[in-house]
């Protein structure tokens, strides 16, 4: 039997026994999925409403299939349809947020992230990686997403620090798109590169998530959690713990178009 199969059996017999139990999160346990549509799994185990997810595990989602996520920082992941997220590494300390650590790999679809008390205390210890680049935050509200083999980035909030296979830094801030290509080359930027994810879809899927007003109690002891709302995000980082700082000289800082791309 599964790790999470037997986490989902404990609070099934829990409920059948019509009793109250409350599953004690061990440290590998990196959060639990808040709301899905249709058959989402954890690896290769189908998985449900609250079950919960681990360091090292892999979300799947397949076609008209999404999965809303929460971590025990209170971050949120939204996985959109036909994606493959893997929960590389996971280490959370409550008492001192900055002593923690998030890989998150992305191989297939895409996601949109919003930041918890991680990447509010240390940015730096929050990577998400693809084929063809590595994404830092800077306490964000961001999408990434892979299609025909490049690399989507748009930033609602906040900023990220995109390093592409060549090891070259580019950072996006707020209302920025970047487009990487296979090859993890800059494609394209600025108005041209808001065209090509319009004309790809790379970010259709996400314009419409929306968890406004939906509240999940979460059934284990790092809860109760409430689902934020991350088309609409209150409480994401604004840079003004310095985390935004542009000055670095090994930094590219991609400029906001105001002409159309010619």
């Amino acid at each position: 039997m599964t790790n999470s199969l037997f986490k989902t059996l404990i609070i099934t017999l829990a409920t059948i026994a019509n009793t109250t139990v409350v599953y004690a999160a061990s440290t590998d346990d990196a959060g639990y999925i808040a709301r899905q549509r249709n058959d989402v799994r954890i690896n290769e185990d189908p998985a449900h409403k609250g079950d919960i997810f681990s360091s090292q595990d892999m979300i799947v989602t397949g076609e008209k299939i999404f999965s809303m996520l929460k971590f025990r920082d209170n971050s949120s992941m939204f996985v959109k349809a036909n994606s493959k997220v893997s929960i590389s590494e996971y280490q959370y300390n409550k008492n001192d947020p900055k002593d923690s650590k998030v890989v998150v790999e992305l191989t297939e679809g895409g996601l949109r992230a919003l930041s918890g008390a991680i990447g509010k205390a240390n940015p730096q210890a929050v990577e998400f990686r693809t084929p063809v680049g590595t994404i830092g935050i800077r306490g964000t509200d961001f999408i990434v997403s892979i299609v025909d083999g490049q690399l989507f980035m748009e930033v609602l909030d906040g900023a990220i620090m995109v390093e592409n296979t060549d090891g070259e830094p580019v950072l996006l801030q707020a209302g920025q798109v970047l487009v990487l290509g296979a090859d993890g080359t800059l494609a394209a930027h600025g108005n041209q590169a808001k065209k090509i994810g319009k004309k790809s879809g790379a970010f259709t899927e996400f314009t419409k998530v929306s968890f406004s007003g939906d509240q999940e109690n979460s059934p284990y002891s790092w809860g109760p959690w409430t689902v934020t709302d991350i088309a609409n995000p209150t409480d994401s980082g604004d840079g003004s713990d310095g985390s935004s700082s542009t000055t670095a000289l090994d930094e590219t800082t991609i400029p906001n178009e105001t002409a159309s791309a010619k």
